[in-house]
């Protein structure tokens, strides 16, 4: 391996932090002398801001720095991911040994001392960055060995004198199953063996008795090579080598395929030998078969000599049989058996019958029949062997030919239409008068035309199948479709037999026309497949038992998914068979009692107990079949589950009074609750309190987390306060909304004491997947009869009291009082008229100018206004907040983007629109396909518009909020920070999103006069500056204020001394054309 290369990479760059001009020059130069790129910074805040941007490769940071000293910058450095690595080399003239021990304990490299020597810092410099160049080689390096070692085929690993692991690579998990993650260093042999036993991949013996042996092997040193099967059937080889240390490495190698392999070939050889002996034996077992068989046998080899035969081959060739030979041939047999008369079908022919049977005996396979002297009969079958040989069998069917004789009597005069044809063409050789009766053909017709002539065309590639088939895997009875001689098709029953006709090879058929029969049978069946298609489809339990035995006969579909069983497991069997004996005894009592009283019977909603299903719900109703004679035959019983039936109308009444998700009683169940209680009290004069409980900020809990986590956190909730209240009747109305009933004790002091109980049940933060939320919870409470006699009275008291808490500032309770209905009222008074704000154009848009320091009009921002028609002006601090909280600002805000957006389009000189967005219209809906749409439909060009966001936007599901502004953004309209400086995060969100501008808020422009207001909106400005952003000063009233900005650079102003918001007819003569100064225009008011 070469060594790392340790120069120094092109033109560094160094940053430099000291607020003393000399220092920060002297070091400049010192650095730019050796080739290295300088970037400074006075103070922590811009080092920090800095060293984000440029990422230089080193920074020179000094200890004494106005505000935020070195140290604590430097910390700030190395808590950011994109800072951390790079190396800090203190400047002190400090000299205290403390001082340096906490720069290197806030993550210092190295310090200088002050004065700086210039040749001392570049020495220093150079050698933190070569330092730094090095490490980042050596991390290359070592990934580079890294994937190297994770890429060979075998697994590698190496364990230390205390059997600990050192290192293994990602193969050494996976031959064992495991997940790289899950084998770490440090981790025992004993560990990993734990591991490989739970995933089966341990050695096939006891873990102890494994350990035991590996320590024998690990002493013995030098190298050695095992393969151990695992409990999971696959083998690894291991090649293990014991380190000077105690230790060991090894690689191991997956080598199941090669043992498989390995005993297929042993199998394959074990095998060969058992076919070889099966073989033997076969062959001995065949030459004593081929001895006692009853037939003539005998084998020939190619040139037609005899090779074998037996005895009764001999014996029927007595005439000849001293011319049977082994080597004799065949041809010399037949010629001395002519000589002697042996061959009756050959007497003065016997040259052309010897070429005849030569020719016979030549042909692949063969059967014939022969005659021998004294009207004896033979049937020869000859094969061909594959070698050329033959086979020949000779069977003694004298009398079968005797018997033939008689068959020709039976078969000319059988009733029963028959036939025999040729086997081989199908060809009709013989018909009786039946079968010419029967199919109308003529005794010569059927002569000339063979099987596939009687049969419709569909029909004859079935026959060819058939007759395809072995005799003896064939059926002798078969049912065809024949055609008759007038062309009316018929459907018939063949028996047919294999005989011997006139020295063919033929088959016999009788013939049975079943017509009639199978029309009968196939309306039958038609008629029993409705049926049983009635009964399997009826979805309830269907038996039939033989009243006799009592045993089942027949059971549907439904009855065997109703009993668990297989029909198969019923059918035959007795209700003991089935059931269990209690309830075997109850249905065979049903059963006497129906077979003795006769009449129907019916059960309804009964118990019983089912196997594999425990009990369920029935209806039966059952009934005797009785004969002619009146003797029951059968017992026809219906059985009907209702037990889902049953439990889905308990369901049903459970969840019509309860809610579905905590299972606490629900609106319907409260109202009869209340009712009730109404009449109760009012009879005996006792009161009770009504208390609404709410949950604060719930819908931030779905915002945030998702609505699963939410109804988690409700059910949670509901626990608690079930605890809390102590049999008190709660129940949910839906949402976040419970409501409780105290009905014990006196009030108002048992009401309080519940309070309390609630208030300590939900203190402690709800845990749900990690993620620890806080149950606030506002609650209003109203007392029967104080507070209402009745329950909208007391409802809505109870709201009112609540909304009041809420009011408040939450997680309280509060008691009803007659002022809060008068408040509830008018909040709720303002929401309807909100609601119809818009349809009756009560809302309009004032603009207020916006403008650069130098007073040019740069653009209006949009401010909405409510013009009451009995109200009058409605303030926007009054009537946002109520759009906000009844939604009714998604509407609101989509009308003022679009108006505003419809009124810019009519401006000139480029004029830009600032338009500010609700948090809620990032919780809901498309926002950027909503901007989108109206630029479109507007016709507004994107960078005109600026659409203004307070940093609560950003608080809660930040990730979305962040998504949509970037959508946002893409579309080329301008973001920009509304408020800033007022939240505790505002400079993350800065970090988190590229924002196009920074307002300050008027609170700040206020009270410049006073220093911490001027030094925040000093800050404010020079954050703009380092980000390159405009900021704007919003509440510009005085010229005092003016000229502070001025001289700290700010860039834009908004605020009275510019312009109020007024409606756009009064900028016409801005918004038509461009002034030069506003204020000179008479637009800057006081």
């Amino acid at each position: 391996m070469s060594a790392l290369n340790t120069t120094l990479p092109l033109e560094p760059t160094v940053l430099i932090v000291d607020d003393n001009a000399s220092n920060l020059r002297l070091a400049a130069d010192c650095l730019e002398a050796g080739d290295m790129s300088v970037v400074v910074a006075r103070d922590g805040g811009e080092a920090l801001a800095r060293a984000s941007y440029v990422r230089p490769d080193l920074i020179l940071l000094d200890v004494r720095l106005p505000g935020m000293d070195g140290f604590e910058t430097c910390r700030r450095l190395k808590q950011a991911a994109e800072t951390r690595d790079i190396p800090v080399v203190f400047m002190t003239a400090l000299a205290d040994t403390a001082d340096k021990l906490a720069a290197f304990e806030a993550g210092g490299v190295d310090y200088v001392t002050k004065p700086v020597q210039a040749e001392e810092l570049l020495a220093r410099v150079k050698t933190h960055l070569a330092l730094r160049e090095a490490r980042s080689q050596l991390q290359n390096r070592n990934a580079q060995l890294s994937t190297t070692f994770d890429n060979v085929e075998q697994g590698i690993c190496f364990f230390d004198a205390e059997q600990r692991l050192i290192v293994s690579n990602h193969r050494y998990a996976e031959i064992y199953g495991l997940t790289p993650e899950s084998v770490r260093p440090g981790m025992t042999l004993g560990d990993i063996l734990e591991l490989r036993d739970a995933v089966g991949s341990s050695p096939d013996m006891p873990r102890e008795d494994y350990l035991a042996w590996f320590n024998s092997v690990n002493i013995d040193g030098g190298q050695q090579c095992w393969t151990t099967e695992l409990r999971c059937g696959r083998f690894v080889q291991v090649r293990h080598r014991a380190t000077a240390d105690g230790g060991w490495v090894s690689t191991h190698e997956d080598v199941t395929e090669a043992k498989r392999a390995e005993k297929a070939v042993a199998d394959a050889r074990a095998e060969a030998e058992r076919a070889e002996r099966e073989a033997r034996e076969a062959h001995l077992r065949l030459l004593d078969a081929f001895k006692v068989v009853p037939e003539g046998l005998a084998l020939f080899d190619a040139e037609d000599r005899y090779v074998l035969w037996n005895e009764r081959y001999q014996q029927i060739y007595a005439e000849s049989g001293d011319n049977i030979a082994k080597g004799m041939r065949f041809e010399d047999t037949l010629r001395a058996g002519l000589k002697r008369g042996q061959y009756p079908q050959a007497v003065g022919r016997e040259e052309e019958w010897l070429a005849e049977r030569l020719a016979r005996h030549a042909q692949a396979s063969i059967t014939h029949e022969q005659e021998l002297p004294g009207g004896r009969w033979l049937r020869i079958h000859e094969r061909r062997t594959t070698d050329g040989g033959s086979v020949g069998v000779r069977i003694d069917i004298t009398d079968l030919k005797q018997r033939e004789t008689s068959f020709r009597l039976l078969f000319e005069s059988n009733p029963v239409p028959m036939w025999v044809h040729d086997r081989e063409t199908l060809a009709f050789l013989d018909v009786n008068q039946a079968a010419v009766d029967h199919y109308g053909y003529a005794r010569e017709q059927f002569l000339s035309m063979t099987l596939l002539d009687i049969r419709p065309p569909e029909e004859r590639q079935a026959l060819k199948e058939v007759l395809a088939i072995p005799d003896e895997q064939r059926d002798r009875c078969r049912s065809w479709r024949h055609l008759k001689a007038d062309g009316s098709p018929i459907d018939v029953l063949v028996y047919s037999t294999r005989l011997g006709y006139q020295g063919r090879d033929a088959s016999l058929a009788s013939v049975v026309d079943i017509t009639e029969r199978k029309r009968a049978e196939n309306e039958l069946r038609t008629t029993r497949e409705f049926l049983d298609t009635v009964i399997e489809s009826v979805p309830v339990t269907v038996f039939v038992k033989d009243a006799a035995s009592q045993r089942y006969l027949l059971v549907n579909k439904a009855g065997e998914e109703f009993v668990g069983l297989s029909r198969d497991q019923i059918v035959g069997k007795t209700v003991d068979d089935i059931f269990a004996p209690d309830i075997a005894a109850v249905l065979r009592r049903l059963d006497d009692q129906l077979l003795t009283v006769g009449g129907p019977e019916k059960i309804v909603g009964a118990p019983m107990e089912v196997p594999n299903k425990g009990q369920r719900i029935v209806n039966s109703s059952a009934i005797a079949i009785r004969e002619d004679d009146g003797v029951p035959k059968y017992l026809l019983r219906v059985v009907e589950d209702v037990t889902e039936h049953r439990e889905a109308e308990q369901r049903i009444a459970h969840l019509a009074m309860h809610d579905a998700l905590t299972d606490l009683p629900n609106r319907a169940a409260f109202s009869e609750r209340l009712e009730t209680l109404l009449k109760e009290s009012a009879a005996v004069r006792s009161q009770f309190a009504l208390i609404y409980i709410d949950l604060d900020r719930f819908k931030e809990v779905n915002d945030v987390f998702g609505h699963n986590v939410g109804d988690e956190f409700l059910c949670q909730v509901a626990e608690r306060l079930q605890r809390a209240v102590d049999g008190a009747f709660l129940a949910r109305l839906g949402g976040d909304e419970f409501i409780l009933l105290v009905d014990q004790g006196k009030q108002p002091a048992a009401a309080t004491a519940m309070l309390d109980r609630i208030l300590a049940a939900l203190a402690e933060e709800v845990d749900i997947d990690g993620n620890r939320i806080k149950a606030g919870v506002s609650m209003g409470v109203a007392v029967y009869p104080v507070d209402g006699q009745s329950g909208s009275a007391l409802l809505a008291n109870a709201d009112a009291a609540l909304y009041r808490a809420k009011q408040e500032g939450r997680g309280r309770a509060r008691f009803f009082e007659p002022e809060m209905d008068r408040q509830l009222r008018e909040k709720r008074s303002l929401q309807r008229d909100l609601q119809a704000a818009l349809s009756r154009r009560e809302l309009h848009l004032h603009y207020q100018p916006q403008a650069s320091i130098d007073g040019r009009i740069l653009g209006f921002e949009a401010l909405l206004r409510w013009q009451h028609p009995k109200r009058g002006a409605v303030s926007p601090t009054t009537f946002i907040p109520v759009a906000e909280e009844s939604g009714v600002i998604m509407e609101i805000g989509e009308w003022t983007l679009r108006e505003a957006c419809r009124e810019a389009t009519n401006w000139s000189g480029g004029l830009h629109v600032a338009v500010n967005l609700s948090p809620i219209q990032f919780r809901h809906g498309d926002l950027p396909g909503l901007v989108h749409a109206i630029l479109l439909e507007t016709g507004l060009t994107p960078s005109r518009l600026e659409l203004e966001i307070t940093e609560s936007v950003l608080i809660g599901d930040h990730a979305r909020a962040i998504a949509i502004l970037r959508r946002l953004k893409a579309l080329g309209v301008g973001i920009a920070m509304d408020d800033f400086g007022t939240g505790y995060s505002s400079l993350s969100y800065l970090q988190s999103f590229p924002f196009d501008k920074i307002k300050i808020d008027q609170s700040f422009v206020m009270n410049v006069h006073q220093p911490q207001s001027a030094a925040i909106i000093r800050a404010v400005i020079g954050l703009g500056r380092g980000l390159h952003l405009p900021v704007t000063a919003e509440g510009v009233e005085t010229d005092n204020q003016l000229a502070f900005l001025a001289a700290e650079g700010c860039e834009q102003v908004q605020g009275y001394l510019i312009g109020r918001p007024l409606p756009i007819e009064d900028y016409r003569s801005l918004v038509g054309h461009q002034a030069a100064d506003a204020r000179s225009t008479g637009t800057r008011r006081c």
